[in-house]
């Protein structure tokens, strides 16, 4: 049954992805020897239990060299064999959280949306969320598109909201955002429902804004003309 070699036999291998060493197993030495006498030897790969949302990826493995004493060895430098690792993170939740209050003339609402701590995606994330809250949308703050997306390998990503620089004397107010849904292709995402709730400050309570004036629009004089 077939030709087992008398001396070791040393066989250089190559990977390729998209599973990667170092990041989805443990990086290898890219060399096995098969022992005198033996007719094959194992290529381990230690699997890495990450964090990352990826799904199954595939690792392939072929034949770089391999050489036994003087006996010519032949192989297919175009044949590979794949295995496939088997990704344990099959969903995450995002929440929502105030990074900045926002105040006039120019100061900016920043919320934050988020995987839990060390989560990212291999893929993009695409979020959906409603504004609320006492200010308006389109004069208090800009008006928002209802959307967000976290980028591959992000863990969370801000949402700024641009504060308007109006003259009315309205106090502070609130704008809260709330995650409506969210999805990417390899794992399944779900959104925390409690809003996050930031502050906007009017720059008409400035006691320097709110000070009465007299003028005179025009003189009188006897007869019909008013002062």
């Amino acid at each position: 049954g077939g030709y087992l070699p008398a001396e070791a036999t040393p066989v250089t291998y190559g990977l390729s992805g998209p599973a990667a060493a170092g990041t989805d197993f443990s990086a290898v030495s890219g060399t096995v020897q098969i022992p005198a006498g033996a007719g094959s030897a194992l290529i381990a790969l230690a699997v890495t239990d990450d964090q990352v949302l990826e799904g199954p990826e595939e690792v392939g493995i072929a034949l770089v060299s391999a050489s036994s004493g003087d006996i010519p060895l032949s192989f297919d430098p175009q044949a590979t064999v794949s295995a496939s690792v088997e990704d344990n993170d099959t969903g995450a939740a995002l929440s929502v959280a105030v990074q900045n209050n926002g105040s006039e003339p120019g100061t900016n609402l920043i919320f934050r949306i988020s995987f839990p701590p060390g989560v990212t995606s291999s893929v993009p994330t695409q979020v959906t969320y409603q504004a609320g809250g006492s200010a308006t949308g389109g004069a208090d703050y800009a008006a928002l598109s209802g959307t967000l997306v976290l980028p591959a390998g992000a863990n969370a990503a801000d949402l700024v909201v641009d504060v308007a620089d109006d003259t009315v004397f309205e106090g502070p107010e609130t704008v809260t955002i709330t995650l409506a849904a969210a999805a990417n292709t390899v794992a399944a995402i779900s959104v925390q429902g409690d809003p996050a709730e930031a502050v906007l400050t009017d720059d008409e309570e400035d006691p320097a804004t709110q000070v009465l004036t007299l003028s005179v629009l025009s003189d009188g004089a006897e007869g019909n003309s008013p002062v």
